[in-house]
């Protein structure tokens, strides 16, 4: 045997000790002449790349033998895929691994590596196929005696036979666990695996080969490009808007672009608001902050089951967006990017970090869906190193929380009680610790807050666990003037910020109704586990608390529901729970979800789903998209649990691992996801869950009278977006009157103003609807008619800017100022639909005619109309006009400014025609106002909601932190038929 034998077997056997396996080692018989191989207990590779991945370049170059299947799934190649197995959107089995044909023995496969080349191997790990995965042998029974018991590991300079020679013989333990292999470094450009006998069965099973470098030796990857969206390195299909049953979204990062493949979208009518955009949202490995250097987009795609030309659904305008912190946002913006109509990958430039990076399709060619064949997002490698290497630590789950823990505030104290009727002295910028216990006790404080304006008031409070404590604050008349409850985006930190009078209030945090559904599996592959999660969920309902109730949603391939209403009645639920654990057919826990989330909509209080799964979902009714708009949207907080290894699977429908997909969902609120190896530890983990929930809520709080400021501004970037360029409708009113004959450097102030609105009617998008009005236009003042001379030129409607511009220019300057007049007018021709009717007036005087311009704003609003009056002065001079034009537009929900100057007067229209947003504290109220557009306002630093008024509906920005001496910009951009959001921040 060589000397740079070393027979090293290494079985990965979590919480094994060392001893017993190198005990179990000594044990084994071996052929006469071999080595005995050592087995350990560790299996870490973190800090390695596994060579021997298709996605980095690794081919079988030669197969013996493989067991057929029509779907290929015992093929060589899954040993290269990065998953032991991969499921189809019916919960088949399409990757299981290489097997050979029975009784065709040794069989032997050959692997090559990255364009050929030679690399440094320490280490292999072979992991055979699961237990509950083999094929059926012989006797009609499964086992695990198709694990191989003796593989040959040989080397070679080229895949021809004669090229090979012998590295090592191991023996595998009867395991169905992977088993590591290290031998002493050595190049090998092509590796040789010859399966020499099993455990007994016709055939092997062997799931998955990774090939590790000596940490010494350079990579042969080191300048190889690593696309992290291949789910074999980690990436993820996090969310996606849709997809077609035969072209599923994982086809985007399967290394294959043809127009016989590749993702669509579901078919629509085109035109249909619903068919874009389409939202593409990718995780990388561990949903990790990874340094993107480029994404490359290959719009090659078509039909596999249709013949034809489908360019046109080949996309033609996308956005891309990176976020650091949620999978739904906020995304930062890089822009949009033509593609062109050809057969190739084109690449759009990122240079950015990102933990998750969003591909929104925006435009196609014209056809009824969207194809693309390929996405790669190519890792920038940084200082910091690669994603794709390290320990994975899942930030955001910080676990499951105990009523133990503890809080260390360096100037903070304890609450005195008793607090319930006579509270405690809650001072500004200290901090009191607290505990709600028992559970319906009540813990007030009294407060003061100085000054003599109104003012913001910042609570900061945070406990262990998730949070679970509602706030009432009370003024001294015992008025309830704002108020918080918990929901499903409270994690474990609440940062409320309150504008308040100065005066003196009572705090008071006590703990609401709560209603739990707990969501289990009981599909057949839950044999075995079925006794341990029934102990589990009767031991929980065992620890019922005082203030929560539940509901019940066993699922198979059908969902139940055990209780007609939440119940607390203990006796009766235990009750309800038998029977419902017995293991039987699939697994539908998207319709699970789905149910459960429609049963407690109806409630009121908080809301939980604790839901259990083993494995990928098989077959629900509700797509995974629909899913995750429906958790997103509710008030319900999920608390997943995935148990045993089968979540490990890839599932193409989802295109994400179990794991993925589990902990995405429920990382749509403040949830947990809990990966649970073994069942034996349900009990545990329930109870645990339990405390968490339902235990004694401890608690820091803080409270602080803010005073520093930051700023905050809206602004729109790109194409003009019809729905925030005004209002659904907007009037323009221009002053024909004589006195805009005066000129101004020489050229009468009308032709200036007609310039200027031919201009603004130019630049308008074409959705806009616009109608035109003029007045003293036609009689001259102090005939008779003069202040009956109005006339409306375009009726509101669909832009025309042809006969706007008609009328424009055939306004003369000649009589007097009827505003009035002409205001009742208009105000009798628009519509009273709810919707906010915005009137542009430009006027260079007072009214003439009457002396009621106040009433007759004052008159409209009460009539119905939601009226908006911006009234531009232009060049007005005398007080008692301004003042009277300003208190009209104040009466009218409007705003007045005057140009001075004949350059002011295009950005006092645009001004006037800006879209306002404003600005609302936790409770609602609004703490600030100003228009898309304009210079940032100030705002005393908090978390707030930004809401603007769009002509379909109100946009609404939550959580938007205001930080001190900081600009926080929010960015808006037309994306198809949506409005996208990005959220920046400068100095």
């Amino acid at each position: 045997m060589s000397s740079t034998l070393i027979g090293l077997v290494v079985l990965m056997m979590a919480c094994a000790p060392s001893a017993a396996l190198a005990q179990a080692s000594a044990d084994l018989e071996l052929p006469s002449g071999e080595i005995v191989a050592r087995l350990v207990g560790d299996d870490a590779e973190t800090g390695r790349l596994d060579v021997a991945l298709e996605a980095l370049g690794a081919k079988v170059v030669h197969v013996s033998s493989e067991r057929y299947s029509y779907s290929g799934k015992w093929s060589a190649e899954g040993l290269i895929d990065g998953f032991a197995r991969i499921r189809n959107a019916l919960g088949s089995l399409v990757s299981d691994g290489w097997q050979n044909e029975p009784d065709d023995w040794p069989p032997e496969v050959v692997i090559g590596f990255h364009d050929e080349r030679a690399p440094v191997v320490d280490t292999l790990i072979l992991e055979p196929a699961a237990e509950r995965h083999l094929p059926i042998d012989f006797a009609g029974s499964a086992s695990p005696s198709e694990v191989p018991r003796f593989v040959e590991v040989l080397a070679g300079e080229s895949p021809e036979p004669e090229a090979f020679e012998r590295v090592a013989t191991v023996r595998l333990s009867n395991r169905t666990v992977p088993q590591r292999i290290e031998i002493a470094p050595r190049a090998i450009r092509y590796l040789k695996l010859r399966v020499l006998e099993n455990y007994g069965a016709p055939t092997m099973g062997l799931a998955e080969v990774k090939v590790f470098e000596a940490p010494s030796a350079a990579s042969i990857l080191d300048d190889v490009e690593r696309n992290l969206a291949r789910p074999a390195l980690g990436g993820e299909l996090v969310a996606f808007t849709s997809q077609d049953r035969d072209n599923l979204a994982i086809e985007l990062v399967d290394g294959r672009a043809d127009r016989e493949s590749g993702w669509a979208s579901a078919e629509s009518t085109v035109g249909d608001a619903a068919r874009l955009p389409q939202d593409l949202v990718f995780g990388f490995r561990g949903h990790r902050v990874a340094m993107v250097e480029r994404v490359e987009i290959d719009p090659t795609s078509g039909s596999r089951y249709a013949v034809g030309n489908f360019d046109e659904n080949w996309p033609r305008l996308v956005s891309i967006g990176v976020s650091q912190e949620s999978p739904s946002g906020p995304f930062e913006a890089l822009g949009r990017f033509e593609l062109t109509q050809q057969s190739q990958a084109q690449s759009i430039p990122v240079g950015r970090p990102a933990r998750y990076l969003r591909v929104r399709v925006l435009e196609n060619h014209g056809g009824a869906r969207t194809t693309i064949g390929e996405i790669a997002i190519i890792e920038a490698i940084s200082d910091a190193g690669s994603v794709l290497v390290g320990e994975i630590a899942d930030g955001w789950n910080a676990g499951i929380a105990t009523s133990d823990d503890t809080f260390s505030l360096p100037d903070g104290r304890g609450e005195r009680e008793p607090n319930d009727e006579m509270p405690e002295s809650l001072l500004l910028g200290s901090q009191v610790a607290g505990a709600i216990e028992p559970l319906d006790d009540i813990d007030r404080f009294a407060l003061a807050l100085p000054g003599d304006e109104a003012r913001m008031l910042r609570l900061d409070a945070h406990s262990g666990g998730l949070w679970r404590l509602a706030f009432d604050l009370d003024n001294a008349a015992g008025a309830t003037v704002k108020r918080f409850r918990p929901s499903a985006r409270s994690g474990n930190r609440i940062d409320l910020t309150w504008q308040l009078n100065p005066g003196d209030y009572r705090l008071s945090l006590w703990e609401p109704e709560r209603i739990t559904a707990l969501v289990w599996d009981t599909s057949d592959s839950m044999e075995g586990r079925a006794e341990a999660l029934e102990r589990a969920v009767r031991g929980y309902v065992e620890s019922l608390g005082k203030h929560e109730s539940l509901l019940l949603f066993p699922f198979s391939d059908d969902v139940e529901s055990l209780l007609d209403q939440p119940s607390r009645e203990q006796p009766d639920i235990l009750e309800a729970l038998e029977g419902h654990f017995r293991p039987f057919g699939g697994t539908h826990w998207f319709d699970a979800l789905a149910e459960a989330l429609e049963a407690l909509a109806g409630h009121a209080g908080q809301k939980t789903i604790i839901a259990l799964t083993d494995g990928q979902d098989t077959g629900s009714e509700t797509p995974l998209p629909e899913l995750r708009q429906r958790l997103q949207a509710s008030d319900a907080r999920l608390i997943a649990i995935g148990l045993g290894p089968d979540l490990d699977e890839l599932g193409m429908a989802t295109g994400a691992t179990g794991h993925g997909v589990l902990r995405s969902l429920a990382q749509l609120g403040s949830g947990r996801y809990v990966v649970q190896p073994s069942s034996a530890d349900l009990p545990a983990l329930y109870a645990a869950i339990a405390e968490e929930l339902s235990g004694i809520q401890h608690y820091a709080l803080a409270a602080t009278a803010v005073e520093a400021t930051g700023r905050l501004a809206v602004r729109q970037i790109g194409e003009p977006i019809p729905s925030i360029v005004a209002a659904p409708g907007f009037t323009l009113v221009l002053d024909g009157s004589g006195s805009m004959r005066r000129q101004i450097d020489g050229q009468p102030m009308i032709e200036i103003a007609r310039e200027v609105m031919t201009e603004l009617v130019g630049d308008l998008p074409d959705a806009v609807e616009v109608g035109l009005w003029t007045f003293g236009h036609r009689v001259r003042e102090g005939q008779t008619g003069d202040c009956t001379d109005i006339e409306q030129l375009v009726p509101l409607g669909p832009l025309n800017r042809e006969r706007l511009l008609a009328s424009l220019s055939g306004v003369a300057a000649l009589g007097t100022t009827p505003i009035s007049e002409t205001l009742e007018r208009i105000g009798a021709a628009l519509p009273r639909d709810g919707n906010p009717q915005l009137i542009v007036l430009v006027t260079d005087g007072e009214e003439e005619c009457r002396s009621d311009l106040l009433e007759v704003v004052e008159a409209l609003d009460d009539d119905g109309l939601q009226l908006s009056l911006n009234i531009v002065g232009f060049a007005l001079d005398r007080p008692e006009v301004l003042a009277q034009l300003a208190e009209a537009a104040e009466a009218g929900q409007g705003r007045f400014v005057n140009a001075a100057q004949a350059s002011d007067l295009a950005a006092a229209i645009e001004g006037a025609l800006a879209v306002p947003f404003s600005v609302h504290d936790v409770a609602g109220d609004v703490v600030g106002a100003g228009l898309i557009g304009d210079s940032a306002i100030d705002l005393p630093v908090g978390r707030y909601t930004v809401r603007v008024e769009t002509r379909d509906s109100p946009l609404v920005v939550q959580d938007i932190e205001v930080v001190a001496d900081t600009t926080t910009e929010i960015r808006l951009d037309k994306q198809a038929e949506d409005i996208g959001v990005a959220i920046m921040e400068r100095p």
